[in-house]
């Protein structure tokens, strides 16, 4: 199991928050922040963190006792909020537990639906469609089952704990589940830097950019580029992103498979994403996997428009024409959606639409949102 170790702690009526982070992460972030272009304001705050004891590898006991222990270094730094951005099962249980011992109430804010992460198809309810979505990622029934359990597990440990979320698609998700949570969303839950770029060519006539795994849809991408080359010979593409060494000999092994030519551009820095977001006339991303997805607004703010998968996650945060909504695992709509945007021209046309949705979704906004809503459950 992964735990993301860091929280935050207020005392809202002294005016001051505490940057709680576990050894481990502290020392990989130290180590890592130069790499992946991260600001010395965050940097500062990071090194300047309460250091909390190391967790190390546990069980779920384990888990439970350190959201105890974190409440409980809370309490004697002053703090009235235990503040975690995360969707973890067993923490939180640990934080109620702490909540109800040392009244100091918590909170969590969910970046993806618990236990599932999104849902591809929404036939059914409850275990009955948390099974069958498990199954189309490739887990096992088993896995369905115990994924059901950690639900309930979660249900139990938020109880009617106000939490937060970064996507409308979250509550939504939750409800269809089962898990009937009191979800505050938070408007807006995400946005982009600005493109760096603007003006390009557009040299690339199709790309997708995310982490190269199957649940941000690169095999769709690629099932549908190979369709698509079938009808345009000299069509242009790239993929981009982050991968490892698992993912990336069975993309190499599925491109050479299927006699496809495609630009290979992984693990590029910030400057050169921005730059084939503004080069490509449309971004494919078939994401199966999302809440909000970074890379879709970082696309609009290029002025490159998007096809892709209309999940919740897409469906519930881009009402906007700049993105082309396809019904999920359907290669040929995909296909025909990409041909829509990139015959006639109409890529240019969805320019200002794409530009002016995505000026929606600043950072400050999303800052002022949070820290509103954090405040307001505080003084509570």
């Amino acid at each position: 199991m992964e735990i993301i170790g860091f929280c935050v702690c207020w005392n809202i009526f002294q005016k001051k928050n505490i940057f709680l982070l576990c050894q481990k992460i502290e020392k990989r972030y130290d180590k890592n922040y130069k790499k992946y272009e991260i600001g010395e304001d965050i940097y500062h705050i990071v090194n300047n963190a309460y250091e909390l004891k190391e967790f190390g590898e546990g069980n779920r006991l384990d888990y439970i006792k350190y959201g105890f222990y974190v409440v409980e270094v809370a309490k004697k730094l002053g703090c009235e909020l235990v503040y975690f951005p995360h969707e973890h099962t067993y923490l939180p249980i640990g934080f109620r537990l702490g909540s109800m011992r040392y009244k100091v109430m918590w909170t969590e804010l969910l970046q993806q639906t618990p236990v599932l992460g999104s849902l591809l198809i929404e036939d059914g309810s409850g275990f009955k469609l948390l099974a069958e979505n498990l199954r189309l990622h490739g887990r096992s029934s088993l896995k369905a089952l115990k994924g059901y359990l950690r639900l309930k597990v979660f249900k139990y440990a938020v109880g009617q704990t106000p939490i937060l979320a970064v996507s409308r698609s979250i509550p939504y998700e939750l409800n269809r589940l089962g898990v009937n949570a009191n979800v505050k969303v938070v408007e807006p839950g995400n946005a982009s830097d600005k493109c760096l770029f603007r003006n390009l060519d557009r040299e690339y006539d199709v790309g997708f950019f995310a982490r190269i795994v199957p649940e941000k849809g690169i095999f769709d991408f690629i099932n549908t580029i190979k369709i698509l080359k079938e009808i345009m010979p000299y069509l242009r593409v790239f993929i981009s992103g982050s991968i490892d060494n698992k993912n990336l000999e069975k993309v190499v092994n599925t491109l050479r498979a299927l006699d496809l030519s495609v630009e290979l551009r992984f693990n590029v820095t910030r400057e050169e994403k921005f730059r084939l977001l503004a080069s490509t006339k449309v971004l494919l991303y078939p994401t199966r996997a999302d809440a909000f997805p970074t890379v879709v607004l970082e696309a609009l703010n290029c002025g490159t428009p998007v096809v892709a998968y209309g999940i919740p996650a897409i469906r519930f945060n881009f009402d906007t024409p700049a993105v082309l909504k396809v019904e999920p695992l359907n290669i040929r709509g995909l296909v025909l959606a990409t041909m829509q945007v990139l015959k006639g021209g109409l890529w240019e046309g969805l320019e200002n639409e794409a530009l002016n949705f995505a000026s929606r979704f600043t950072w400050d906004r999303v800052a002022q949102a949070e820290w509103s809503m954090l405040t307001t459950l505080a003084k509570k």
